[in-house]
């Protein structure tokens, strides 16, 4: 199976630890060779032109991107609207994730998670819709969303957050393997 990416945010502003990019690191250590993770800065450009980097260097088959959002749910973003920061860059104005069914699923019955169609116009929207766009124009990866996780705060340290993306990670990386590692989701044991 070809890799899968999972990129997050370097802390930024307020926000001296970013659960997204901590996420992402833990996660291209805990499954090196499978995964590679990535904390991207909290920057239009800077961030476009590393995920592009990314994207062509590694081609995953599944790219999951997270990012930092305030409230206290998991939101799986369904779309990206095109920035004004990007009106030099061909593309649509508007793309849609590429989320597996099943990994929709999951989020509408998961109390924690939420579907969601507004990714915030911020670097967040800017970097879904690179993704989506860097996939229409070169058919990689096959897979591809983003998701915020809120905040470390009180209600949510993160190790509470980093519990929840766990089960929702193992689900994912299922699914993956399964669509793409020619591996039934019934023979594969996770640990």
């Amino acid at each position: 199976m070809s890799e899968i990416l999972i990129t997050g945010f370097m802390p930024f502003g307020n926000f001296t630890e970013n659960p997204s990019g901590m996420l992402a690191t833990e996660y291209g250590e805990k499954y090196a060779g499978l995964v590679t993770g990535k904390g991207l800065p909290v920057e239009y450009e800077l961030a476009r032109q590393e995920l592009v980097q990314l994207l062509d260097t590694i081609k995953p088959q599944a790219c999951i991107c997270i990012g930092l959002a305030a409230g206290d749910t998991f939101r799986l973003e369904t779309l990206a609207r095109k920035p004004q920061q990007y009106e030099q860059y061909p593309g649509q104005e508007i793309y849609h994730s590429i989320i597996p069914d099943n990994i929709s699923q999951y989020c509408t019955e998961h109390e924690h998670f939420i579907i969601s169609e507004n990714c915030g116009q911020y670097v967040c929207e800017a970097t879904l819709w690179t993704l989506l766009d860097h996939a229409a124009r070169h058919n990689n990866p096959q897979t591809a969303f983003f998701l915020h996780v809120p905040a470390i705060s009180t209600n949510w340290p993160y190790s509470r957050i980093k519990d929840i993306f766990a089960k929702f990670f193992d689900l994912c990386l299922t699914i993956l393997l399964f669509n793409y590692g020619g591996m039934s989701e019934n023979n594969f044991i996770f640990r």
